[in-house]
């Protein structure tokens, strides 16, 4: 067995060992996570689809990743299958559901002519550039408008929705938590330090879901 099984092997057994919501779970299922990362098959998507090819892959991974850490752990047997061709085997399988998802997706906003809200999910940069601040050379009183009015909606999170968006393993880690720390003037690398997660994956992570989020809102 090769360094890495082996230690993928060490973490999901780890995971396995532990109920639900332990501690020790949750910081097994996040070593095993982070090891994967990068590691998986790159499955073949239909040539129409292959601009939006990252897309379906992140889809495709992120919901491994959920399910690994909900209940997919417990059914991993080491002596049938080493972790990584487990893994692979899930995400083949999981890997057409997505393609439909992004498919089903771009259909629409073809149908509609329209990708996002142009008043709640405005370019997120903008946030960034702005941070509220008259002195900023990027600032313009109706896009700061708009922002207050944008964190109003994302501090009262109406059922939870943003909070239920989070990083696999780092529940703390969710999007209305990244978006009021962006807000506070937080920069990737603080934040990383904070929740104890690569800068490469929470800024990965941000983007790709916010913006998901509001597409589909």
């Amino acid at each position: 067995m090769c360094e890495l099984n082996e230690q993928l092997q060490k973490f999901a057994l780890e995971a396995k060992r532990y109920r639900r919501g332990d501690v020790r779970r949750r910081k097994a299922l996040h070593q095993l996570i982070v090891r994967l990362q990068g590691k998986l098959d790159r499955p073949r998507v239909p040539d129409r689809l292959r601009s939006s090819y990252q897309e379906i892959y992140d889809t495709a991974c992120q919901q491994i990743f959920q399910d690994i850490c909900t209940a997919e752990i417990e059914r991993y047997d080491p002596d049938k299958l080493e972790v990584l061709a487990w893994v692979n085997y899930l995400l083949h399988k999981r890997f057409s559901r997505a393609i439909e998802e992004i498919a089903g997706k771009l259909k629409k906003e073809k149908t509609t002519g329209a990708k996002y809200n142009p008043t709640i999910s405005m370019n997120l940069q903008q946030l960034e550039q702005l941070q509220g601040s008259a002195e900023n050379p990027l600032y313009n009183p109706q896009t700061a408008e708009e922002v207050r009015e944008f964190f109003s909606f994302i501090e009262a999170d109406p059922g939870d929705k943003l909070k239920a968006i989070y990083v696999t393993g780092n529940p703390q880690a969710n999007l209305q938590f990244l978006a009021l720390k962006f807000r506070q003037g937080y920069n990737w690398r603080e934040i990383s330090e904070e929740l104890g997660v690569a800068q490469s994956t929470l800024s990965n992570f941000f983007w790709k879901n916010w913006r998901r989020f509001w597409s589909q809102s």
